[in-house]
């Protein structure tokens, strides 16, 4: 059975509209790439080379004037999204798909519409793809590596789902009302269906399920994605309709990262152990026996510690890094992480066979870009800040720019400083160096309620970074009840003292005033200095140090950056 000549003319005219709209779709895409690249590069070649009297001279000030104002702009916070810039990006992408789906299409016949939403489907099933690898070239073009474009990967999503919905409902509409059902029960049209009941559970699973078990929804994910482009290959077979194409782009991208990937983690995997150190609140310490030469401050790891769990990796902040070994601070949520902590806890001092892939992340040479710097963390997001501080004073000196070094920490618990003591003694000898440390909570321990200021270094592969920790006498009563002994309870204890606060470390009580910290290194700067503010902590106090940022820049006085580190996963 097939449709009569009349419809299959109308379907060769929707396939040379569709075919010129996938030119479009990519044209658009590398577009917008090609202007975030120019974009990016403009700006940090500026930075880095302009001079002083450059900076200054009549034919670019306007321009300096006109990216600080709409960069002021586009920092704010807009509701449902990050940034006003997060916000722009998505409706530019969203704009284009329903340019691209409402333009050069034959209204008078619903196969027209149905197939064209089938093609921007594909489009955008190849497009995110394509942002959610971790060895991606956008990660050097545009300066974001894959966990900072997670936010339009979400997007785009969702868009395919919509168009999976209304190509399936116009399609199947189409058949049954002219008589065409048994061309449902075909093979090329089961396997669409069973295409679209997967891209429609991965929309529910993303929705509902991914913070909750995110382990789960990550296997639910990779397995529905790839049954989607085994089953729209067999929908779609012909060479010669080129539909096919797209999927075989889209598996072989995914197979190149993945194998890239596997390599790098056979190759480090041999003589790399993990050395476990439980903390307190929750928190584990992990070094490395081994370490990269492209490691860049504030970059993550892929982590893969088999005894823990033998077919997942996880994502780490590198807090510190040696010529042989890379350290970690992880804070205890739930999965891997809790497993974790829970083995430190029975095994204080354990060393485990592990690998990894990356480092991954973008992030600048401050050193050299920056004359003042602002660090604001909170909890376990101090990894990321720790990271930034100690290479920049591992640069001070012939070629360095930098000033000064503020560095803001905000922790619940003061246990929770005991984290990072070995790196703030670093920081204290530092004259650059103007720690603020403070603790908001009036106790030394953890209490029984759920903490909300450490940050979970969890999977790219797994949600959302939170910032929360696990009480410490949860830690050990479980640690305690699974080894049956007071002795281990001591092991815990005391590999927990060792870890001591620098006494020159002045703690302050309450919660600061980021917003009144940040104006301040703001005021006292220079016209012609370089400011750079970076941030890794939860929500409302991203929220504060960002629109802070957007306050503090204007058309005149020093230049103001704005970077951060957060999972939207």
């Amino acid at each position: 059975m097939s449709f009569p000549p009349s419809v299959l003319q109308d379907m060769a005219r929707s396939q040379i509209g569709n075919e010129a709209t996938a030119k479009y779709f990519a044209a658009s895409m590398a577009g917008i790439i090609v202007l975030i690249a120019s974009i990016r590069l403009t700006a940090i070649l500026f930075n880095r080379y302009a001079s002083a009297g450059i900076r200054k001279s009549v034919f670019v000030r306007p321009p300096i004037i006109t990216s600080r104002y709409i960069r002021s702009v586009l920092l704010r916070k807009v509701p449902g999204f990050s940034s006003a810039g997060h916000a722009l990006l998505v409706v530019t992408y969203v704009a284009i798909n329903l340019i691209l789906l409402l333009t050069n299409i034959n209204w008078a016949t619903r196969i027209g519409i149905a197939k064209r939403c089938g093609w921007l489907a594909l489009l955008n099933i190849c497009f995110i793809t394509f942002l959610a690898l971790k060895n991606t070239p956008l990660a050097f073009l545009t300066i974001h590596s894959y966990e900072k474009l997670n936010c339009l990967h979400q997007i785009g999503g969702y868009t395919v789902v919509a168009f999976v919905i209304v190509h399936f409902s116009m399609m199947s509409d189409y058949m049954v009302t002219n008589g065409y059902t048994m061309l449902l029960l075909e093979k090329p049209q089961i396997c669409a269906m069973v295409a679209g009941i997967s891209m429609v559970l991965i929309g529910a699973t993303a929705t509902f399920l991914r913070k909750m078990q995110y382990e789960v929804f990550y296997v639910i994910h990779v397995t529905l994605f790839l049954l989607i482009l085994i089953t729209v290959a067999m929908h779609r077979p012909s060479l010669a309709e080129k539909a096919v194409y797209i999927p075989i782009v889209t598996g072989c991208l995914w197979a190149a990262d993945r194998i890239v990937r596997l390599g790098r983690l056979l190759w480090n995997l041999y003589g790399t152990r993990a050395h476990l150190t439980p903390l307190a609140n929750g928190g584990t310490r992990i070094v490395l026996s081994r370490s990269s030469t492209s490691v860049v401050p504030g970059a993550h790891c892929m982590l893969w510690i088999p005894a823990i769990r033998s077919l997942e990796s996880h994502p780490f902040t590198i807090a510190s890094s040696t010529a042989t070994t890379l350290e970690f601070v992880v804070s205890a949520q739930d999965g891997f992480t809790r497993h974790l902590h829970e083995y430190a806890v029975r095994n204080p001092g354990a060393s485990l066979r592990a690998s990894f892939h990356g480092p991954y992340g973008v992030f600048p040479n401050l050193s050299k870009s920056a004359e003042r710097v602002v660090l604001v963390a909170g909890g376990s997001g101090a990894s990321f800040t720790f990271g930034v501080a100690l290479d920049m004073i591992a640069k001070v000196g012939v070629g360095s720019s930098t000033k000064s070094i503020d560095f803001i920490w905000v922790v619940k618990h003061r246990d929770t400083l005991s984290w990072f003591s070995k790196e703030m003694a670093q920081l204290v000898n530092c004259p650059l160096v103007n720690l603020s440390i403070h603790c908001t909570s009036t106790g030394g321990a953890a209490s029984n309620s759920p903490p909300t200021t450490a940050s979970d270094s969890s999977d790219q592969e797994k949600g959302s970074r939170k910032f929360s920790s696990a009480s410490s006498s949860t830690a050990l009563g479980m640690g305690a009840s699974r080894m049956g002994s007071e002795s281990d309870v001591e092991k815990q204890q005391n590999a927990t003292r060792a870890l001591e606060v620098p006494s020159a470390v002045h703690i302050l009580p309450g919660r600061p005033d980021v917003a009144f910290l940040i104006s301040g290194v703001v005021d006292g700067a220079e016209a012609s200095d370089r400011i750079v503010v970076a941030a890794c902590g939860p929500h409302p106090l991203m929220n504060v140090v960002r629109s802070t940022v957007a306050d503090c820049v204007g058309t005149q006085g020093p230049s103001i950056s704005y970077h951060y580190e957060e999972f939207g996963w």
